[in-house]
């Protein structure tokens, strides 16, 4: 070998040192965050609010305030109109019993069975309210919530 050969590189040496450089180094891996895939059927955080504004709505204005968000939303969210309608239909039911439970007991006011069917229609009615409360979280708090009977009818028809 010559001096001169000793002071330059050869060319496979250039090849061999510029694969080396374009080879990957070693760097941490970042890891991304991982995201769950959106699914249209679950409702929106706004889906959740309406939701439990139905429910809760047993307390000032039963059947009558699911029955707007239902008509208003019913087009625009399933899930909205699913809770809306079960939400009327037991605030329905709930204030049926509840009204037929104190009339009755009211019209047959001058026997002591009629105060114990006053009793009862407010009990019905407590429970109505914190059932309709319960779901009202439930909704809020984003888990499905049907109520016991009418949520499976209501399934079936809406």
């Amino acid at each position: 070998m010559t001096e001169v050969d000793k002071g330059i590189p050869k060319e496979e040496e250039i090849k061999a040192e510029d694969a080396k450089a374009s080879e990957p180094k070693d760097e941490p891996k970042v890891e991304t965050e991982k995201t769950e895939p959106v699914d249209s059927a679950k409702p929106s955080n706004d889906d959740n609010i309406l939701n439990a504004v139905a429910h809760a709505m047993i307390l000032f204005l039963p059947v009558i305030a699911p029955l707007l968000i239902w008509i208003i939303y019913k087009d625009k969210s399933e899930s909205v109109k699913f809770q809306s309608m079960q939400a009327m239909i037991f605030q329905f039911i709930v204030t049926t019993i509840f009204i037929m439970l104190v009339m009755v007991g009211t019209i047959l006011s001058f026997l002591l069975l009629p105060i114990l069917l006053i009793f009862v229609g407010i009990a019905v009615w407590c429970i109505g309210v914190l059932y309709g409360l319960w779901g009202a979280y439930k909704c809020f708090t984003k888990a499905e919530f049907k109520y016991v009977l009418i949520g499976d009818m209501v399934d079936k028809h809406c």
